[in-house]
């Protein structure tokens, strides 16, 4: 099924393999998708492809993903991206350091969803 909105997403991930399979399953929903391997290449391509959500792994090598969301908080972008903090470890300070690092920035365990 393909989505009544198309959005453009932003996956940064430093696993090429997730990254690129979220991108598949978000493309054939018919979303505009751009990838990055690392903090700093997810801020850049954050400023060029001015995304509508980013999907930010917290464990980038980098920087961490909380970073990555403050700084792509401080571009000019109207409307500012949603942002969605990945983990898969599921600790509760995680939510508290999203909440903090963008007013946008939800939380999701991949160790905690329903299956």
């Amino acid at each position: 099924m393909v989505a009544s909105t198309r959005l453009r997403v932003l996956v940064v991930d430093d696993h090429p393999a997730t990254a690129e399979a979220t991108a598949l399953m978000l493309t054939l929903d018919g979303h505009d998708i751009a990838t990055a391997n690392t903090g700093a290449s997810g801020f850049a391509k954050a400023v060029t492809t001015q995304p509508d959500l980013v999907l930010v792994h917290v464990g980038l090598p980098d920087m961490d993903g909380y970073e990555v969301a403050r700084q792509i908080q401080t571009l000019a972008l109207s409307p500012k991206p949603f942002l969605v903090a990945v983990s898969g470890i599921g600790i509760e300070p995680d939510k508290l350091r999203c909440a903090q690092a963008a007013s946008t920035c939800a939380y999701q365990s991949l160790s905690r969803l329903p299956t």
